[in-house]
């Protein structure tokens, strides 16, 4: 707002048509008429108004707000002497509050302002900042972040030397998700973190304030194996654990090609129940790693009658225009357990279905079973993929011997001993004492899965 002399201002005006005026008469004009005038002409111009108490100009222009109560204009002083007025919303009111020191109405207080869910302060919507599902104040989210530190090395790829371990060229990132209840002596700094290839932040999808996610960079080869090991080993040496709202994510490289792409979705798509057999219970009904029926109802001959990219990304995200989908990180089916979207979105196929773990050889074995079905999709057909035997036998079929030992072992623990022989070990349990776990109660911290 732009704030104005109105006396001086009128009093230039009065100068110059006092002498426009003469010298179109030629002769004296009245004074007290020119002011008139000049008095007329800025109040169109400026829309002024008179505070019936004060007298002052106020309007827009002259830099001050006005009020209209009956047929007399108010300022802001004045209107604050003989009204109520919302700090907020500027209306005068019946009743006012006070909140963080201004006194706003009973509309703005309910519309306009939260407590905050640490303090349980009220602060204004615009004075609060998001922290996982709640709304802290400024002050709040510090004060929680104060013994952590954010650390982001990027995502720059780093290519291995040697492929002895891990022959595989194809880039992969993981993503730790992991819970700590001393952080401040826990978390790592930054040159730890380079060296070791990771990144460390805070994730607002784990329960409590101590939840941490790790995130590599992309490696390959014997690096991406051997920085997973070393990792494995720190964190496991500074005390960090995981609950069931934890998860593991690996990205793997894969290429925008449509026929690798369709073979991919068909695959995982119809031997989706053989990779949740590996998993806990816990993750098969995990709104952060949803089936592909929570999001996608396409049926095998639709993805492979798809004939360009263009058709398999409208499949995807269900729409035509799916350019602006593409570029949503907050896209929901990015919440599958095999994202799709991260395809589009980063180049990687994100696999978010695995249990919280700390255990660097489930890690490995987890990304060595994905390595190993992606360079299968490269070498059959999408006929074949399309016609495969749904079955046990078929799905092993993939792997090489010690792969299939891992998978049949994760079988028999999700599977067979935690649907048929709960019964016959519950005795056991109940007289150790563990009661309590086996009716529901969850433990603070459990063995990952």
């Amino acid at each position: 707002m732009m704030n104005i002399n109105i006396n001086e201002l009128k009093r230039k005006l009065t100068v110059i048509y006092t002498r426009e005026m003469a010298a179109a008469k030629g002769d004296m004009v009245s004074t007290k008429n020119i002011s008139i005038k000049v008095m007329k002409d800025i109040h169109k111009f400026f829309k002024l108004k008179k505070c019936g108490p004060c007298s002052k100009y106020i309007g827009f222009w002259s830099g001050r707000r006005s009020w209209k109560v009956g047929e007399r204009f108010y300022c802001e002083r004045c209107v604050k002497e003989n009204f109520k007025v919302c700090e907020h919303c500027y209306k005068i009111v019946n009743r006012l509050r006070i909140v963080e020191g201004k006194n706003v109405c009973n509309h703005c207080f309910e519309n306009k302002t939260k407590k905050c869910e640490e303090c349980g302060v009220r602060k204004f919507d615009s004075n609060l900042r998001e922290y996982g599902w709640r709304d802290v104040c400024t002050p709040c989210y510090r004060k929680i972040n104060r013994t952590f530190h954010s650390v982001n090395i990027g995502q720059r790829k780093v290519s291995s030397k040697t492929f002895i371990k891990n022959p595989d060229k194809r880039y992969c990132g993981i993503e730790i998700e992991c819970l700590n209840k001393n952080l401040d002596a826990s978390s790592f700094i930054r040159e730890e973190l380079k060296e070791l290839g990771f990144s460390q932040g805070t994730d607002l999808s784990l329960s409590g304030r101590e939840g941490v996610e790790f995130s590599s960079v992309p490696m390959n080869g014997d690096l991406l194996f051997n920085s997973i090991e070393e990792f494995g080993k720190n964190i496991n040496q500074k005390h960090y654990r995981v609950n069931k709202s934890c998860g593991l994510h690996i990205h793997l490289e894969v290429e925008q090609q449509l026929l690798f792409l369709k073979k991919l979705y068909l695959f995982y798509l119809r031997f989706e129940d053989m990779f949740f057999n590996m998993l806990p219970k816990s993750r098969r009904s995990r709104k952060f790693c949803a089936r592909f029926e929570e999001y996608y109802k396409d049926t095998p001959e639709e993805i492979m009658g798809v004939r360009t990219l263009d058709e398999f990304k409208e499949m995807i995200y269900e729409t035509r225009f799916y350019r602006s989908e593409i570029r949503s990180h907050s896209n929901d089916k990015r919440y599958c357990w095999a994202n799709l979207h991260s395809i589009f979105y980063r180049g990687t196929l994100e696999i978010r279905s695995h249990s919280g773990t700390v255990n660097p050889s489930k890690m490995i074995n987890w990304i060595m079973i994905h390595q190993r079905v992606l360079n299968f999709l490269k070498e059959k057909s999408l006929e074949e993929i399309g016609t495969m035997k749904v079955t046990k036998k078929a799905f092993l079929d993939i792997f090489d011997k010690s792969i299939q030992n891992y998978i049949k072992k994760r079988w028999e623990t999700f599977v067979l001993f935690g649907e048929n022989h709960l019964k016959t070990i519950a005795p056991v349990y109940i007289n150790a004492g563990t009661l309590g776990v086996l009716n529901g109660a969850e433990p603070e911290f459990y063995d990952e899965e």
